[in-house]
């Protein structure tokens, strides 16, 4: 999926990459939940997301949805 978003290969997510490639996940997100997304995966501060940084977001964001639907 990582490489399938990084567009130019870069090994790194920038904004639009990550707002395109949820896109065409059917993930439809505005600039303002764009950025606030890319601040919450960007543990660097690069202001770019790189696979480390994707593969700890999606584990966190699995482990949540499994929170949810264990119990509610």
């Amino acid at each position: 999926m990582f490489r399938a978003i990084d567009n130019d290969k870069s090994k790194t997510l920038d904004a639009s990459e990550l707002e395109n490639g949820l896109r065409d996940f059917g993930i439809n997100l505005n600039t303002e939940q764009i950025e606030v997304l890319l601040k919450h995966f960007d543990k660097d501060g690069s202001k770019n997301v790189n696979f480390n940084e994707f593969l700890s977001a999606i584990r966190v964001s699995k482990s949540i949805l499994s929170f949810f639907k264990t119990y509610f």
